[in-house]
């Protein structure tokens, strides 16, 4: 991700932004703060869109269908990027509702398509982190 926002630095800017606002007067960040955060989970998002971590999607068709081919039970189907200008970062795909339709339609998995989108860790219902307020000093 810190690849992608070094090239285009309005989402730079734009994430810097939401975190500089985020947490009060707090230095550092906790989890419960960055969860929150719409942008940067959108931010996330598209990267792991555009570098999913388990490189590729693909489904098991259920009942015969008919689309350029003849599909049958248990045939199983590549998921193709559908999003437009799929080789730019745009988190903004996944905000307002992007990203509840992405995983409805079944062509964005992320970290996982359950409740949680984070993988469990020893037991624990989502991973402990927290992050340091990045310095504002001359943006604008």
């Amino acid at each position: 991700m810190s690849c992608q926002l070094g090239r285009y630095p309005g989402c730079q800017h734009r994430l810097l932004e939401e975190l500089g606002r985020a947490g009060g007067d707090s230095e550092l960040l906790d989890l419960d703060a960055l969860i929150e955060l719409p942008y940067l989970s959108a931010c996330f998002n598209e990267s792991l869109r555009m570098y999913p971590a388990s490189g590729w999607a693909s489904k098991t068709c259920t009942r015969d269908y008919e689309l350029l081919v003849k599909l049958r039970p248990g045939d199983n189907v590549m998921i193709p990027d559908i999003y437009p200008e799929p080789g730019e970062f745009r988190p903004k795909r996944f905000l307002d509702g992007g990203l509840k339709r992405s995983k409805q339609q079944g062509v964005f998995l992320g970290l996982g398509n359950g409740q949680e989108d984070f993988p469990k860790f020893g037991g624990l219902r989502r991973p402990a982190a927290s992050i340091n307020r990045p310095k504002l000093n001359g943006l604008k």
